[in-house]
């Protein structure tokens, strides 16, 4: 008995197909049926007549037998009719739940993929309908949350008509391949890798799908974005030495440091960290900026600031840019950084500060390092305070920083608690405020309170940055045509001094190539376009130099850098290819120990790229 209940069950439950089937096999039985008992009693009742009296209740022939028509009827009325209606009504609910649930699947060709459904999805889906952007034929979501709330907010939250009649919104796993393969991966304009909100393992499995991805056949070039949420994933990714399949564009994005580019970079509405309009070399300024707290955003500021911030005045009056963490476990988190950085931690100044007890008050105590004599040529140093922001000697450096008037100071709350971020700069000292101290607050989930108390002239200097409903940079695609500029500009410059090399355009390029012109992309642009010409070349070695060091490369020994330098080649570029697998470089030395050749390079490297940018 059991037996049978699970055999209905399992009928009643399947696809529509199964159901017509299994109708159309009870109508065929009693067809049959009837018609042996017609034949047998030699009703006129033909087997037409039979199929309409059992499929139209209600209809009888004069020529028949009454009664056994009245039976055909009943059991037509019975069981066919009322089957047959709620099949279709059981075929037109299922399609509405399974449209509902995100499992009905289309084919697709020419749309864009989002795979995952966090919070950056609406803002990522509108960044993609700018003036003059090809409309995509569909705009696919694929999310392993619940799709119909995912479809519901997405909704309520997108105005544009014109992405809500696109958007679709299917549930799935974006690892797996034959989910991938039912969406149309392969023929999409482009796929967004973005994942779900807090997901413990978010890098991972978007690495999982990024490799599913370079796995299908592809009927046209493939063209993804991936991001990824830890600052280490995107170190990994920048180390990939591999270089892409020709027909499979990537692009890897992390939204903290696309959002320190956005402020420190583009500028998008933020004051720059040296706030002139050209750099000189007769300069007494230097720029210093304050990370409260010591979170992956404070990390990205801060990676990005060494990045960029090398001005004509440290190679004429060693002005060094200061980068300053303030927190009260700073040692932890200076452990970390040196750890992480090793190399770059091992060339730069750095300070500790601590307080200590002198006569019941606290004072603030520093430690300094300085690197030995060969190794002390860069152009970033670094702080580490270990106190509260809220500690009054804390507050009375600040007073005192910002009085200083060599010091271009920017303060960024970086805390993970943005109530915390806010308040913290609402009460800086008064001389902060009043001499409009640039304070940068991360508020991650929305900037209404910040903007708001901007209405006050005492808060204007109060700049808000890292909001998740913000985080699609519409300045990334320009930052990205500037990077390509930056390779073409090194191939026209590679063509000059060896004209059979082959041309490697911006695809072609391994990761940690297209990341290095990006790097020396933002230098220019923030920076190197507002220098005299003759520094263009000293200044784009102290940005290559921290580059490298950021990455894991090494600093030679002065004998064995200048001895493999001053090599003839080719023998000089076999020394360095030995170099590279353990991460050492020969040129991360001052620019005046190059040779002519490597100097030159960097002078003819700089001028084109400067002139592209420009024109």
């Amino acid at each position: 008995m059991n037996k049978l209940r699970y055999r209905i069950d399992h009928v009643l439950s399947a696809g529509r197909g199964t159901q017509i089937l299994w109708l159309a096999l009870i109508v065929s039985i009693l067809l049959g049926i009837f018609y042996a008992i017609n034949e047998t009693f030699n009703s006129p009742l033909s087997l037409l007549s039979l199929i309409s009296l059992l499929l139209s209740p209600g209809e009888f022939r004069e020529d028949g037998h009454l009664t056994f028509q009245v039976v055909v009827n009943l059991i037509g009325l019975v069981l066919v009719s009322s089957m047959l209606i709620s099949l279709l009504s059981n075929m037109v609910e299922n399609r509405v739940d399974a449209f509902t649930r995100g499992v009905v699947r289309y084919k697709f060709h020419d749309h864009l993929l989002f795979l995952g459904a966090d919070e950056m999805l609406k803002d990522t889906i509108e960044g993609q309908f700018y003036a003059g952007a090809k409309l995509p034929k569909a705009v696919v979501v694929l999310t392993s949350q619940d799709a119909a709330e995912v479809r519901k907010r997405l909704m309520a939250e997108i105005p544009d008509k014109t992405i809500r009649k696109r958007l679709i919104v299917l549930y799935g796993d974006r690892t797996q391949c034959g989910q991938l393969l039912s969406v149309w991966a392969q023929t999409a304009q482009r796929i967004f890798i973005l994942g779900e909100p807090n997901e413990p393992d978010h890098d991972t499995k978007n690495a999982l799908c990024l490799r599913e991805l370079k796995s299908l056949t592809r009927t046209k070039v493939m063209e993804c974005y991936m991001a990824c949420d830890h600052l280490s994933t995107l170190r990994i990714m920048q180390l990939q030495t591999e270089p892409l399949p020709t027909d499979f564009h990537l692009t890897v994005t992390n939204a903290l440091e696309s959002w320190a580019q956005r402020v420190l970079v583009s500028q998008e509405g933020y004051p720059h960290l040296y706030r002139k309009d050209s750099f000189s070399p007769d300069d007494n300024e230097y720029v210093h900026l304050v990370l409260v707290g010591a979170t992956q955003m404070a990390y990205a500021l801060a990676i990005t600031t060494a990045h960029i911030a090398h001005y004509p005045n440290f190679l004429t009056k060693q002005k060094r840019t200061r980068i300053t963490f303030i927190t009260r476990d700073v040692e932890l988190h200076r452990d970390f950084l040196r750890s992480h950085y090793e190399s770059l931690f091992r060339l730069s100044r750095q300070r500790f500060t601590w307080l200590e007890n002198v006569d019941g008050k606290a004072v603030l105590k520093h430690e300094d390092f300085v690197p030995a004599k060969d190794f002390d040529f860069l152009d970033i140093e670094w702080e580490f305070i270990s106190a509260s922001i809220d500690t009054p000697a804390v507050r009375d450096l600040l007073t005192q920083w910002s009085q200083d008037k060599q010091q271009m100071l920017t303060v960024a709350f970086c805390m993970d608690d943005m109530k915390y971020n806010l308040s913290s700069a609402l009460y800086m000292p008064d001389e902060i405020m009043t001499q409009q101290i640039p304070l940068l607050i991360y508020q991650p989930s929305n900037d209404a309170l910040t903007e708001w108390t901007k209405e006050y002239t005492r808060y204007k200097n109060l700049y808000p940055f890292g909001m998740r409903q913000d985080c699609y940079d519409n300045s990334f695609r320009q930052r990205i045509r500037w990077a390509m500029e930056a390779n073409e500009a090194y191939e026209d410059n590679a063509a000059k001094l060896n004209p059979s090399r082959k041309r490697k355009s911006w695809y072609d390029l391994k990761l940690t190539l297209q990341f290095s012109n990006l790097y020396s992309a933002n230098y220019c642009y923030a920076v190197l376009r507002k220098t005299k010409p003759e520094f263009f070349a000293r200044l784009e070695h102290q940005r290559w130099m921290v580059e490298r060091l950021l990455l894991g490369y090494k600093a030679m020994d002065k004998a064995e850098r200048m001895r493999i330098e001053h090599t003839p080649e080719p023998e000089r570029q076999r020394l360095m290819d030995e170099c590279d697998p353990y991460f050492m470089h020969p040129n991360i030395q001052p620019f005046e120990e190059l040779t002519q050749d490597s100097i030159h390079k960097d002078e003819v490297m700089t001028e084109c790229l400067i002139k592209k940018m420009t024109t």
